[in-house]
């Protein structure tokens, strides 16, 4: 009876409660755009802390609110009901005991669950559900990008998700797109979403070559010590009047937009790879060359003997050394040497 109820209460009072959030979110999401100009947005994410321990029935009502008051306008009563009853209590239970990895959103005022993700290790998003009431707030966001950071330690290069319709902006914005709509069927009733896909590693263009620069200066100075001044200056130059233009470059950025790691590729080798120092040994560099080796078939790279922490990187990574060079590309005195990895 009483799930009969509160059924009919939803029903009842679907559309007002969908007016309201429509308010309410507006509001938010003009207050943080504000924020976001004087980038202070962060002052939303101290409410919050990310945790891995929760309970099937903190999951199970932020699943249900988000989902009745959010999708109002945009399924029926019937697609809606049939939705939360499938993925009741017992539902999430199973997940929890499954294989997924889950991550949670805390508020610390109310020490409530206000928002959760869950992901696999080849990078399908199962699940991204946020309270209504603290939506527009960076928890969705965070929550993503903290699932991307797991999807990225398991090596995997892509993420994929089925999103439902009022979430397709929300995902385009953070860098993913639609490959397919499609019908599923949820306990007999039909129901449309997307299949959505982002790649984890973007393809640059002019507008990066200054931030680029910048990322490898600070990664060159960190690891290439054996250079003097006068040598970073040149090569600075170089790459960006003469090795950017010609380069196929791939970035990653990281929850702000920055970029954190990117690499070049001409035909037939790795020209180049960095990845900024306070991100090194986070798992970057390696989504890059798998990247390179899998999907754009380059097996080659070269390296400066003395730069031994690359060496060790390219090695585990299963590149052999087949030759070696006294002087670099532009005739300095720093040996190369010649890197091949097994097709």
């Amino acid at each position: 009876l009483l799930r009969y109820l509160k059924k009919i209460f939803y029903n009842s009072v679907a559309e007002l409660r969908l007016k309201i959030l429509e308010f309410y979110v507006a509001g938010r999401f003009v207050f943080s755009k504000i924020l976001s100009l004087y980038n202070i947005i962060d002052i939303f994410m101290e409410e919050y802390i990310l945790t891995v321990s929760m309970t099937a029935e903190s999951l199970y009502r932020v699943f249900e609110d988000a989902v009745r008051m959010t999708c109002a306008g945009y399924y029926t009563p019937d697609q809606i009901d049939a939705w939360v009853e499938r993925a009741d209590l017992q539902h999430w239970e199973s997940l929890l005991e499954s294989g997924l990895h889950f991550i949670a959103a805390r508020h610390i005022l109310s020490d409530e669950i206000v928002g959760f993700i869950s992901v696999d290790s080849n990078g399908y998003l199962h699940d991204l559900f946020v309270d209504p009431l603290h939506q527009c707030r960076g928890v969705g966001s965070l929550l993503l990008y903290t699932a991307e950071k797991f999807v990225v330690e398991c090596k995997s290069i892509m993420l994929d998700a089925e999103v439902s319709l009022p979430a397709r902006r929300f995902f385009e914005k953070r860098g993913f797109h639609v490959l397919c709509t499609q019908e599923v069927d949820v306990l007999g009733i039909r129901l449309d979403n997307f299949v959505m896909q982002k790649s984890l590693v973007l393809q640059g263009n002019a507008e990066n070559y200054d931030e680029l620069l910048r990322l490898w200066e600070v990664a060159v100075r960190h690891t290439h010590r054996f250079l003097n001044e006068g040598d970073i200056l040149f090569y600075k130059s170089e790459i960006m009047n003469h090795y950017f233009p010609i380069l196929s470059l791939y970035i990653i950025y990281n929850r702000l937009g920055n970029a954190i790691a990117f690499m070049g590729l001409s035909d037939e080798k790795i020209e180049m790879l960095f990845v900024h120092p306070d991100e090194l040994h986070k798992g970057y560099g390696s989504i890059l060359i798998d990247y390179a080796v899998r999907e754009k078939n380059i097996y080659r790279v070269d390296v400066n003997e003395q730069n031994r922490e690359a060496l060790a990187f390219y090695l585990h990574k299963g590149f052999r050394i087949v030759g070696r060079g006294e002087e670099d590309d532009f005739g300095k005195p720093y040996p190369v040497l010649y890197l091949s990895a097994e097709r």
